[in-house]
């Protein structure tokens, strides 16, 4: 690996530990991208009325997420 190779994996590698020192600090965050994964899971089996309930409630908890937590 090069000096620039090594530069930039020690940049990724701070920027990742940054990253989830936030989110430790941060339950809530946590906890909205859990909601919106089990959402998705859900409309990929959800058929017809409540295939359309369950992505209007993952576009709200997506917004909320965005809303809260954008830097």
């Amino acid at each position: 690996m090069n000096s620039h190779q090594t530069q930039h994996c020690a940049r990724v590698s701070s920027l990742n530990k940054a990253i989830k020192a936030k989110e430790d600090n941060n339950p809530g965050l946590n906890s909205l991208k859990q909601e919106i994964t089990e959402l998705q899971s859900r409309i990929v089996h959800a058929q017809g009325e409540e295939r359309e309930q369950l992505i209007k409630q993952k576009e709200f908890k997506e917004k909320e997420l965005t809303a809260k937590y954008q830097p």
